[in-house]
């Protein structure tokens, strides 16, 4: 996969989770780092405040995966298939 220097390239959602589960498998950021967009955002319920930069996120996920690293820590990442409830639809998950 391209990263997104290409403008015109456009990755599924399959291909997204596909990049974070390797993240989490190899504790590497770098590919995923090079699919995220200088705007990119992340809030969670963990983390206190919303993340509003590439560069604030990359900060948070390195010190993470440094620290699974550190502790040799387990970190088990598996693409699935989610059903919506009470849709005819399902969404993809990880």
């Amino acid at each position: 996969m391209k990263p997104l220097e290409d403008k015109t390239y456009q990755i599924t959602e399959k291909d997204a989770l596909s990049i974070y589960a390797r993240m989490l498998h190899t504790l590497d950021s770098s590919e995923f780092e090079s699919f995220l967009s200088e705007d990119f955002s992340y809030s969670s319920q963990k983390v206190l405040t919303d993340m509003n930069s590439k560069d604030e996120f990359m900060e948070y996920i390195r010190l993470k995966l440094e620290t699974i690293k550190k502790t040799n820590s387990s970190v088990y990442a598996e693409l699935g298939v989610c059903p919506a409830s009470r849709q005819v639809f399902r969404w993809k998950c990880l």
